[in-house]
C-alpha cells in the first residue's frame, strides 16, 4: 500500500464515518413555534434518535416575541454554527429577525423583514447570551476546517 493509497483510506473513513457521526446533533426536522406550543410535552428529535426536552417557559417567552399570526413560520430549534471564530446563524430571515431581536440588534416589526438587514455573524458572546436565554431551542454546531 502506498502512502497516496493509506491518505485516500483515512479521507473515506473520515468522509464515511465521522462526518455523520458530527451531524448526529443536527435536529431530524425543525419544528414550528405554533407545533412545539400545542405538544403537551414540547421535544424534537436529534439525527441521532436522542430527544430534546423543551422548557415550556421557553416556548412562551418566545411566543410572546413573534405575533401570533407568524407562530406557523416560526421554526425551532434554532441552529448556529461556528466558523474561523465567529458564528453564523442557519435559519430564516424570521428566525434571525428572533435571534436579532433578543440580543437588541433590530427594533423592526417582524412584518417589515423586506427592509430588515440581519447581521452576517455573531460573537462567541452574544451566541451564548441568545442560548442562555433559550437553552433548550438552541443547538451549537462545531465545524472543522
Amino acid at each position: 500500500m502506498t502512502p497516496s493509497d493509506h491518505y485516500k483510506n483515512i479521507l473515506r473513513y473520515l468522509w464515511e464515518v465521522e462526518l455523520p457521526q458530527l451531524h448526529e446533533i443536527l435536529p431530524k426536522d425543525l419544528l414550528s413555534l405554533e407545533m412545539m406550543l400545542t405538544m403537551e410535552e414540547p421535544r424534537y428529535e436529534l439525527r441521532s434518535g436522542e430527544f430534546i426536552d423543551v422548557n415550556l417557559s421557553e416556548l412562551e417567552s418566545l411566543s410572546k416575541l413573534v405575533p401570533r399570526l407568524l407562530h406557523g413560520t416560526v421554526l425551532v430549534p434554532f441552529v448556529f454554527q461556528k466558523r474561523k471564530g465567529y458564528w453564523v446563524f442557519c435559519g430564516s430571515k424570521l428566525d434571525q429577525w428572533i435571534v436579532d431581536a433578543v440580543l437588541g440588534f433590530t427594533t423592526c416589526s417582524p412584518f417589515l423583514l423586506e427592509s430588515y438587514e440581519p447581521k452576517s455573524y455573531y460573537h462567541q458572546h452574544q451566541v451564548y447570551s441568545f442560548k442562555k436565554r433559550f437553552p433548550s431551542l438552541t443547538i451549537l454546531v462545531f465545524t472543522y476546517t
